[in-house]
């Protein structure tokens, strides 16, 4: 099997996407080589999805004339059925999606982050340095009874160290008459932690502006209203959040025009959904929710050869604390997400 056309990634203008410079030749020598296989993987995986469709909808079938037989309640029939099979259905298109995409990431990440600049990369697992219970203690993200890490991302820009990962924060709560508990994932989002290139003591807070009775609200939430308010001289910054701090720290040295412009840009473009911010241990964290995963390229009914204009997007999602370590730095963003 060969591919209809050789893949190739092309490079955007140095002025739009200077992180892309020179990729295109480590795509051709690391990924493109690869690719070949992995198309297969993925004919193979849409052939077993097929199969695992049909099986589940013939014991669906089979299922609804056994009931049908036995005269059992219509709604076994018409609603009970069809949504197990629905159920079934669902997970077992996990399996090939899973089987083909892992591999697909095996393939593309450790390229990607050795052009980045030697990234260390794991797909699940600890957050480094990035704790979720000492940035729910601080307020940056909702407390919860446990969380999920995956995609973790480490290294070094301006020689400040920086770590991202994605973050699932689960609540847990006891079922009523059964005695059961459920679940519900209570925050979605991207975390990051840069180290400052300025010392400072103490905690600053940046909370969302919901207005007198909705802080009130996130206060009894525990989202980081406990601290002092304290106003800034930027109009704009004032009508999304609110900064709170203990009053240890030199706010003109943390919240410069730069990582104010930052934190607004990343703020619309994710729609104004509730970034939050927070300088804490030498560090300063972003807590950007998300509505669907950052990291995810290829798809099972597209070919594999398309995984080229994946991954702009990819370069981009990865040298996000960059920018930000250049705002603090004192460097105004162009474009941030």
């Amino acid at each position: 099997m060969s591919p209809p056309n050789e893949p190739v990634f092309v490079e955007q203008p140095a002025e739009k996407a200077p992180w892309e410079q020179g990729f295109a030749a480590i795509f051709a020598r690391d990924i493109a080589p690869g690719l070949q296989t992995q198309e297969v993987t993925r004919l193979r995986a849409v052939a077993l999805l097929w199969k695992l469709e049909a099986g589940v909808l013939a014991l669906a079938i089979v299922a609804w004339l056994i009931l049908d037989w036995s005269d059992a309640h219509w709604a076994f029939l018409w609603i009970v059925v069809p949504l197990a099979a629905i159920f079934f259905g669902y997970f077992a298109a996990r399996l090939p999606r899973l089987m083909y995409r892992e591999g697909l990431r095996e393939l593309v990440m450790p390229p990607v982050c050795a052009f980045l600049g030697g990234l260390s990369y794991r797909r699940r697992g600890e957050g480094g340095g990035i704790d979720p219970k000492r940035l729910m203690e601080v307020g940056l993200i909702p407390p919860a009874s446990r969380f999920t890490l995956e995609d973790y991302f480490a290294g070094k820009w301006r020689d400040l160290a920086w770590e991202m990962v994605e973050l699932r924060v689960i609540k847990e709560s006891s079922g009523s008459s059964s005695g059961g508990r459920t679940t519900r994932t209570v925050y979605r989002g991207l975390l990051l932690r840069m180290l400052v290139p300025v010392g400072f003591e103490g905690v600053v807070v940046v909370s969302r502006d919901y207005g007198k009775l909705g802080n009130e609200l996130a206060s009894l939430a525990g989202l980081g209203r406990s601290l002092g308010r304290v106003p800034l001289p930027h109009v704009a910054f004032e009508e999304h959040f609110e900064v709170r701090s203990d009053g240890k720290a030199r706010l003109e040295t943390l919240l410069t025009e730069p990582v104010l412009q930052a934190l607004l840009q990343l703020d619309q473009m994710r729609g104004g959904k509730g970034l939050t911010a927070a300088f804490a241990d030498g560090a300063c964290f972003i807590a950007l929710p998300l509505r669907q995963d950052l990291f995810e390229f290829g798809s099972l009914f597209r070919s594999v050869y398309k995984v080229a204009d994946d991954l702009h997007e990819i370069l981009f999602q990865a040298t996000l604390p960059c920018r930000i370590i250049d705002a603090l730095n004192g460097e105004m963003p162009q474009k941030v997400l």
